[in-house]
């Protein structure tokens, strides 16, 4: 963190040496955002890390990207209506499948779903390359799970399993359901044209639901197999609070 901070303060420095408030670069590029203007936010501190490593030898400079804190792993980015005024988005939609075959033929599946939106109006203000922002957003989210074991061998007299340890046949773990309402606040830095680190808080309120699942298991109870679904346990919160951990440091470029 010592290192990430001095690093952000030599980008400060280096950002106004000489003629700090030229809001165009030697090629006579723009270095704010401009009316028609896309953006793409990620997280500042492998971005400054990596700045860090070129500066020592003997450390890994292989560079990564990870997604803005706050944001549960959705692509963040924005559309400028004009230098003052953007529209915020995110996505994040991940569906996935495992399946794995043990030494003996069972055969495990495993599913998940997991979607989630957002969306916000951003206000800026500042005429230098030190802009101030702020503005409201909104997020919904939607999710599941899902798992079965096929097994090669049945149940019978000759294989009845473990007579205290039902076998788990299948398991759904319910959907889940969230919302999101707050706003966030921040300053950006444009250290090269279109190029800025900033850094945001955020604030708002969120519901999350997670109906109730089924779990279904089997067992050899002497004379056949008895298969027994239950129903699991449903969960769901609210909160009022911060919503990136005590702000978030970012890297967005504009192009």
């Amino acid at each position: 963190m010592k290192k990430q901070c001095l690093l952000l303060i030599c980008a400060i420095s280096f950002a106004f040496l000489g003629n700090s408030q030229d809001l165009t670069s030697k090629k006579g590029e723009s270095m704010l955002p401009e009316a028609g203007d896309y953006a793409l936010g990620f997280d500042a501190a492998p971005f400054l890390n990596y700045v860090g490593n070129l500066m020592n030898s003997g450390a890994n400079t292989s560079p990564t990207a990870d997604f803005m804190s706050g944001y549960d792993a959705s692509i963040t980015g924005k559309y400028f209506k004009d230098a003052q005024n953007a529209y915020r988005g995110s996505v994040r939609i991940g569906l996935g499948s495992t399946t794995e075959t043990d030494a003996a033929g069972n055969e495990m599946k495993a599913s998940y779903n997991a979607v989630s939106l957002g969306a916000g109006i951003e206000k800026r203000r500042g005429t230098t390359r030190v802009q101030g922002f702020y503005g409201a957003q909104a997020g919904v989210s939607l999710g599941g799970s899902s798992m079965s074991n096929d097994y090669d061998e049945a149940l019978s007299a000759t294989n009845p399993g473990d007579p205290m340890m039902p076998r788990v046949t299948e398991v759904d773990g319910g959907s889940s359901f969230g919302i999101g309402l707050g706003a966030f606040a921040g300053v950006e830095l444009f250290i090269f044209p279109k190029t800025s680190i900033g850094f945001e808080y955020g604030w708002g309120l969120g519901f999350n639901s997670t109906g109730a699942g089924e779990a279904t298991t089997e067992i050899w109870d002497g004379n056949e197999a008895i298969s027994t679904t239950i129903e699991t346990g449903s969960s769901s919160s609210f909160g009022i609070d911060t919503n990136n951990g005590g702000g978030a440091l970012n890297v967005i470029f504009h192009f």
